[in-house]
């Protein structure tokens, strides 16, 4: 359901920038206070000002003074208790431009919706998705979706999970989001050389650099090579990628010495030639969350910094060495050389 009722604004008290978050429904005349960190669920910068948040009850924040304070620019209303918190893929493209994919069906009967602002979330126009594949019909277990540029884009539906597997369809817009064409069944198959074709596992990701060449990035799931895999013909062929392994993993076998989960690159720069990505390596249970750097978009990619907290899953770099994280439980961390050393943002209740 739209929200146009009411405003809220979000202040933030900030060490580095987010401290605590007071939101009033103008509406209700009610103030709300809710404290940072426990609600957020992705942070995207897109300079050291500009930047939005999602919250992990599907709720969306932007800000235009380096987080000082946020302005409510939500689609749907907060869900009262006991409903389901709608599933949310969104992209942040720049200051004034978003792209939100949801299922406002059901998981057995889904309806995607693609909302899109170019106001900075004032107004949101959206477009349903005319679905192609028997499973889309009654299967919706997850969405993504990225813009190489405001006109590229790209929205990802994922099955629900099973035995290691889910489906995934993949949909383009050359438009900005008001149309989306077919591209294809992007569900990973091996084929008899052994070759694995497609995208195979629980997708953690998704990020285009150009309109043709993008990534996604998945979780471990029992199979004998790292899930990542790149696209360069606009999402028709996936491939799987591969990155130099760390000196301490490169005479051990994946999935039986260790594994490791990958996390979708973030670009920046005004070519998106710069990029970082991160990989999570585990072995008898001790997390190291490496980062990898690339100056070609993805071309090629070198080893970063490890990261000092392996609990930072979830990040925005605004140039090489400026960024902020979210872990699993919502915190909310900064860092100022490159990942390496990442530092929570203290809060405040206000």
């Amino acid at each position: 359901m739209n929200r146009k009722t009411g405003t809220a604004v979000v202040v933030l008290t900030v060490a580095v920038l987010v401290a605590g978050i007071a939101v009033i429904f103008a509406g209700c005349k009610r103030l709300a206070v809710v404290t940072q960190p426990g609600d957020l669920s992705r942070i995207t910068m897109i300079d050291s000002k500009a930047g939005w948040t999602l919250t992990k009850d599907a709720q969306i924040f932007r800000t235009g003074d380096g987080g000082a304070t946020w302005t409510d620019v939500s689609i749907f209303q907060v869900p009262m208790l006991g409903q389901t918190v709608p599933v949310i893929g969104a992209c942040f493209l720049d200051k004034q431009t978003a792209f939100v994919a949801t299922n406002s069906g059901t998981d057995n009967q889904p309806k995607i919706v693609v909302y899109r602002t170019v106001n900075s979330g004032s107004t949101w126009d959206s477009t349903n998705i005319v679905t192609k594949l028997d499973w889309e019909k009654d299967d919706a277990g997850g969405l993504d979706i990225s813009f190489a540029d405001a006109s590229n884009g790209y929205l990802m539906i994922m099955g629900t999970p099973g035995a290691g597997q889910m489906g995934k369809s993949l949909y383009r817009t050359v438009d900005g989001g008001k149309t989306f064409s077919f591209v294809g069944d992007v569900t990973g198959m091996t084929d008899e050389a052994g070759t694995m074709n497609g995208i195979a596992g629980y997708p953690t990701g998704m990020a285009f650099s150009t309109p043709d060449a993008g990534f996604v990035t998945c979780s471990y799931s029992a199979y004998t090579y790292i899930l990542m895999f790149k696209t360069t013909d606009a999402g028709k062929i996936w491939k799987l990628w591969s990155a130099p392994l760390p000196t301490a993993y490169q005479n051990l076998k994946p999935a039986q010495d260790f594994y490791a989960d990958a996390y979708p690159p973030v670009f920046f720069g005004d070519q998106k030639k710069n990029g970082i990505i991160m990989l999570d390596y585990v072995q008898d249970g001790k997390h190291v969350m490496q980062s990898y750097r690339t100056a070609d978009g993805g071309g090629t990619w070198t080893l970063g910094p490890v990261l000092n907290n392996p609990d930072v899953r979830t990040y925005s770099f605004i140039d090489a060495t400026t960024g902020w994280g979210v872990d699993e439980s919502g915190k909310l961390f900064t860092t100022t050389d490159g990942g390496a050393t990442w530092t929570a943002i203290a809060s405040t209740a206000k």
